[in-house]
C-alpha cells in the first residue's frame, strides 16, 4: 500500500493513505516527514469476534487512528484453510491476519 509519512517518532511513523490514517511501528530507518512510500502492513494478533473484531454493516473500508489504535474496516476476500482471513482495503492493500475459528465469511465487513 502507499502511503505518506506525517511524522515519525523514534519506531513510530503516523500515515496517510488511499483509506485513511493510521500509526504503525516500522523497521525503516531513513523514514522522513512527506516521505511516500509502498509499505506491507502486519497485524499481529488474532482476529477474534466480539473480542477485537466484529461484523460491520458500514461498506466503508478504512483506516483510522483513534487514540494510538488503528481501527480497520476492511472487506473478507479470502479466507485461507490455515485460519489466515485476507482483508481488502483498497486496490493496493490487502492485509493478511490470523482468525480464531468462528462465523466469518467472504463478503463480510470486519
Amino acid at each position: 500500500m502507499k502511503i505518506r509519512v506525517k511524522e515519525v517518532e523514534n519506531q513510530y511513523v503516523e500515515f496517510f493513505c488511499t483509506v485513511g490514517a493510521g500509526i504503525a511501528k516500522c523497521s525503516q530507518q531513513n523514514l522522513v516527514n512527506g516521505m511516500i512510500c509502498d509499505v506491507e502492513i502486519d497485524i499481529n494478533v488474532t482476529l477474534k469476534l466480539g473480542t477485537n473484531a466484529e461484523k460491520n454493516l458500514d461498506n466503508n473500508l478504512y483506516i483510522q487512528n483513534e487514540e494510538n489504535i488503528n481501527l480497520i474496516n476492511g472487506l473478507v476476500e479470502n479466507i485461507d484453510d490455515d485460519d489466515i482471513i485476507c482483508l481488502r482495503l483498497a486496490n493496493d492493500c490487502i492485509i493478511m491476519i490470523e482468525y480464531e475459528e468462528c462465523e466469518i465469511f467472504e463478503g463480510d465487513i470486519l
